[in-house]
């Protein structure tokens, strides 16, 4: 075979040459500039906001929305510096948007004025003090009720910028960026609907889950993604790439409200409307894990197609993208506690449209057919109201309601924060399943009750070592570790000596604990292992005293460099499996070990009872293992039930 050469791998470069030439001089040399300069920024914007404490998939829609301002921005001011920004010309852009999409107007704003925040802090902004003071002005008008409040945090400019140039741009803002304008409420004030759950058919729930456009449109974009797509270094789709996406997003269940936005849409609105949809898809499968970032490409998430190909683990991949979808749609923004009117008025309509007497659909079909005369706060619910349409959220005819299948999932959500109850005969909360490779369970506390054993021997130890007023209260983190806090290195290896001693000879009183040895028989040799903090000896004498065989690859103690909290001992004991430890489940009692799990990447389930549920942060948290049930599907993989 000949030699290839530069030509018959390139073609002709003088040809080449011309093209790029030609292509360069098809767009303005200030669009250029801009873009050029606008790919120098994004990376240091990016890990400005993550220092601000935002998550990625924030900082995705942060990028995103500064994308759609600059194309609109530079429209209005041909002389676009990325470093400065002219007030009137971004007056102009918010308006332009709000004219075009209400709903988005609050994260447009919030967007702007981070990045600006970002050029101020970072010493790059190249404006005048007067401009900022302006700009501040632009960023204090208050959002319209109802927009979603996504990617609130940290908004406000930082004081220390602020004051550089002399400009108090705080004014009215508190310190988490939040501009309550009082707007900030208390739920207890308010009265919510009931949640009425009628008695649901068999197979109900998976039949509504499967018809729904929520799900249609997830198992259309994760086959758009297919192989991997390319994006940022942040995860953002590239723009090339978004139109095509967002096309494949193409089930809706809007109805009426979906018509009536048509009729009063233009082309260009329904663009961005489908481009707004796509933002928050590429949300819910990025943070629930269903779509990786890569090395610069979108890829399908690790052995999802395995889940997806069995029904159960499917259901319980949809239970979580609705609960987000709900959450989004609800309490975007929110901390626990502390509610806008926006976040009480859309939980309190969702609520209704789950209650026995749902709305009427009519007034919110006239407000989108007519958005000029409509109330803006009415019109801003029904746009609301067309995006939980749209996913099949809610079913629009005579009245808007959520399908009966989907309402558990809402009480469920919504109780969390407001004072709302689910009624009726299907009201009785379902159990949950998860589906997972291995299980990696603690010891103390959660397989077997050695709480007095175990005050027993560090009381007698904090005696022996001479130490005044000391009291035991470090349940979960391993002893070497508390034996450092409390004695001086010289000391240390002495009194660690002791405390295995005492601990190992003291096992009077060590029982299994409720439903621990029937979990444990139920699940296959191999698919298990306990991961404690407790030395090798001590676990295995605590174990004896229970009634429990050691299981093979137990991981303890002495056998980690770094012991709970940190993710190592789950790490150690998943590879032991030879199971991916996102396939794993934690199963802890203790907060160190829920976050030493957490960290590693895996599922926990929080065991009550040592300490309080309201204290314990996991996936799932139950009062005993009583009443967790364990069964071997046929691929092998193991279905928990839980109460």
């Amino acid at each position: 075979m000949a030699k290839k050469s530069k030509k018959s791998r390139f073609g002709n470069p003088a040809r080449a040459a011309a093209d790029a030439a030609a292509r360069a001089n098809s767009v303005p040399l200030r669009e250029v500039r801009l873009d050029r300069a606008m790919e120098a920024l994004a990376p240091g914007y990016a890990l400005w906001l993550e220092s601000q404490g935002r998550p990625d998939a924030d900082i995705d829609m942060s990028l995103m929305v500064l994308d759609d301002f600059f194309d609109l921005y530079r429209m209005l001011e041909p002389t676009t510096d990325a470093l400065s920004l002219v007030p009137g010309a971004v007056r102009e852009v918010l308006a332009a948007a709000a004219a075009a999409n209400p709903q988005a107007t609050f994260a447009l704003r919030s967007g702007v004025r981070d990045y600006v925040g970002y050029l101020v802090q970072a010493s790059l902004w190249t404006g005048t003090p007067g401009e900022l003071a302006e700009l501040a002005d632009v960023f204090k008008q208050p959002a319209w009720p109802g927009v979603d409040p996504a990617s609130l945090a940290s908004l406000a400019l930082p004081p220390e910028g602020a004051a550089d140039h002399g400009v108090d741009l705080d004014d009215g803002w508190d310190d988490d960026g939040w501009d309550d304008g009082g707007g900030a409420v208390d739920p207890a004030d308010y009265a919510f609907a009931d949640v009425f759950v009628p008695e649901l058919a068999a197979g109900q729930f998976a039949s509504t889950a499967r018809e729904s456009p929520l799900w249609k449109n997830v198992e259309s974009i994760l086959a758009w993604v297919g192989g991997g797509r390319d994006v940022t270094t942040k995860g953002v789709l590239r723009k090339k790439d978004r139109a095509q996406a967002a096309v494949a997003i193409r089930h809706s269940g809007a109805g009426l409200l979906g018509a009536a936005v048509s009729s009063s849409y233009t082309a260009a609105e329904l663009e961005a409307e489908a481009l707004d949809r796509l933002a928050l898809y590429w949300h819910l499968l990025t943070s629930l894990g269903l779509v990786a970032i890569e090395a610069g490409r979108a890829v399908v998430g690790p052995r999802l197609g395995e889940r997806l190909g069995d029904e159960a683990a499917t259901l319980e991949v949809f239970r979580d993208v609705l609960g987000q979808f709900i959450f989004v749609s609800t309490l975007s923004g929110s901390e626990p506690g502390r509610y806008t009117s926006w976040h009480v008025d859309m939980a309190s309509f969702m609520a209704e449209c789950s209650s026995e007497n749902p709305p009427e659909s009519a007034p919110l079909v006239q407000a989108l057919e007519s958005p000029d005369t409509a109330h803006p706060e009415l019109y801003i619910l029904a746009r609301n109201v067309a995006s939980w349409a749209a996913e099949g959220l809610v079913t629009v005819d005579c009245h808007v309601t959520v399908p009966p299948a989907f309402r558990r999932e809402v009480a469920d959500m919504l109780a969390e924060d407001f004072h709302i109850k689910a009624v009726g005969p299907g009201a009785k909360k379902q159990p949950q399943q998860v589906t997972v490779d291995a299980v990696l369970f603690d010891l103390d506390g959660t397989l077997i009750d050695s709480t007095p054993a175990t005050e027993r021997a560090w009381r007698r130890w904090g005696e022996l070592m001479g130490l005044d007023g000391f009291e035991y209260g470090s349940h979960g983190v391993p002893a070497q570790a508390q034996v450092e806090q409390y004695l001086e290195p010289a000391r240390q290896e002495e009194g660690f000596e002791l405390i295995k001693a005492l601990e190992t000879a003291d096992t009077d009183g060590i029982l299994c604990k409720p439903g621990a040895a029937e979990l444990l028989a139920s699940l296959p040799d191999g698919s298990w292992t306990i991961v404690t903090s407790c030395t090798r000896g001590l676990a295995e004498a605590r174990l004896a005293a229970a009634g429990i065989a050691v299981p093979a690859h137990m991981v303890t103690a002495d056998q980690v460099a770094n012991g709970k909290p940190h993710p190592e001992p789950f790490l150690l004991g998943a590879a032991r499996l030879g199971s991916d430890i996102a396939q794993c489940l934690v199963v802890e009692d203790a907060p160190a070990g829920l976050a030493s799990g957490t960290a590693a990447g895996a599922m926990t389930l929080a065991v009550a009872g040592t300490t309080d549920a309201a204290d314990l942060t996991a996936h799932y948290v139950v009062d005993s293992l009583a009443g967790v049930a364990a069964a071997v599907l046929p691929n092998g993989q193991i279905q928990l039930t839980l109460p």
